[in-house]
């Protein structure tokens, strides 16, 4: 089985929390379309834990190195992927108070959406309500007096 995680990201932008969409590179025929969809990644030997991973793959895809929070949501997600291999997917929430410095060639776009505009945008194997419940997740993970630098 092959560990892999999941990333939503997330800032605060005015008073508003803000949640990081990318869209992906449709002439990359690995990911198979044009859809907006969230970090995502494979734990490598060289991760000590989750959280390296995390870490390491939202660096990669986006530059952000400044995480002011990492949790691991409620949800886990067991699928099949396109080699035929079975893969255990982890959700974390994850906080920044950086914006995106680079993407990498998986990636043409991005966009920072507020919660309902996340839900609509989003590329989500499951229902609606569940990338939702999520979003509130990371919303209580944010600091009391939260200060956008």
């Amino acid at each position: 089985m092959k560990n892999k995680i999941m990333a939503i990201i997330a800032r605060k932008i005015g008073d508003k929390s803000h949640f990081l969409a990318l869209r992906n590179n449709p002439t990359d025929p690995i990911h198979g379309g044009d859809f907006y969809y969230v970090v995502t990644g494979g734990v490598e030997a060289k991760d000590r834990n989750e959280e390296d991973t995390v870490r390491r793959e939202i660096d990669e895809e986006t530059g952000i190195q400044n995480i002011l929070a990492i949790n691991k949501l409620s949800i886990t997600k067991e699928y099949t992927d396109a080699f035929g291999d079975i893969c255990k997917e982890n959700v974390y929430g994850v906080i920044t108070n950086q914006e995106v410095e680079h993407l990498n060639k998986e990636n043409i776009e991005y966009l920072w959406l507020t919660n309902e505009e996340f839900v609509k945008t989003i590329r989500w194997y499951g229902p609606k309500e569940e990338i939702a419940s999520l979003l509130v997740e990371i919303d209580s993970m944010f600091p009391n007096q939260y200060c956008d630098f």
